[in-house]
C-alpha cells in the first residue's frame, strides 16, 4: 500500500496540480508539501503540525482525510488509542500530571523587573498626587492680598482702594 505522502502526490498529479498550486491553496510552503509527498514528517515539527498539514493538504485534492490520517498514525508509530503528543486531542487524565503537559521554568531577570515596577509605582503616586493636590491650590495670586489704605500728605483722609481684580480692566475704580 502507498505511503500517505504517496497517495497525496499521485491525486496532485492526477488532478493536474502543481505543487505551488496546493501552497497556496493550503497556506503551506511549498517545501513543506515536497516533505509530506516525499514523507519527510521530521521537516514540519510537531505531530499536531504534521496531522493539520495532512488534513489541508487532502482537503484541498478533496480527499477522504479520516483514513489519510489513521495510515499516517501506522507509518509514524502512534498509538491509535492514545493519542500523540500534540495530536489534536484534549483529553487529560485526572490520575497522575503528565510529563507533557508541564509548562517550562522561565527565569524573570529581577534586576530589570523591580526598576521598572518602582518607576510605574512612583509615576503614578506622581499622577494622583497632581490630581489631588494641584485643582486645591489658588490660581488667582491676588486673591489673599488685603485691601491697601492709600495715606494722602495733604490731609485727606484715608481713602481705600480695592486690591485690583483679575477680571476686570477698570483696575482704578472706586467702590
Amino acid at each position: 500500500m502507498p505511503t500517505v505522502g504517496e497517495q497525496l502526490k499521485a491525486e496532485r498529479e492526477r488532478q493536474r496540480l502543481s505543487r505551488k498550486r496546493i501552497a497556496e491553496v493550503t497556506h503551506m510552503r511549498t517545501d513543506y508539501v515536497q516533505a509530506i509527498e516525499e514523507g519527510r514528517y521530521e521537516v514540519l515539527g510537531a505531530p499536531i503540525y504534521i496531522r493539520g498539514f495532512i488534513r489541508s493538504y487532502a482537503r484541498a485534492l478533496k480527499m477522504d482525510e479520516k483514513p489519510l490520517l489513521e495510515q499516517l498514525a501506522k507509518e509514524m508509530g502512534w498509538d491509535s488509542k492514545k493519542p500523540a503528543v500534540g495530536a489534536g486531542s484534549a483529553t487529560v487524565s485526572s490520575s497522575a500530571p503528565s510529563a507533557e503537559w508541564k509548562v517550562p521554568s522561565v527565569p524573570i531577570p529581577w534586576e530589570r523587573v523591580v526598576p521598572i515596577f518602582v518607576g510605574l509605582g512612583l509615576g503614578v503616586t506622581a499622577f494622583v498626587t497632581m490630581r489631588i493636590w494641584g485643582p486645591n491650590q489658588n490660581p488667582d495670586p491676588f486673591a489673599k492680598v488685603p485691601e491697601a489704605i492709600y495715606q494722602p500728605t495733604d490731609g485727606w483722609e484715608g481713602l481705600r482702594l480695592p486690591a485690583p481684580e483679575t477680571n476686570s480692566t477698570n483696575h482704578l475704580a472706586r467702590p
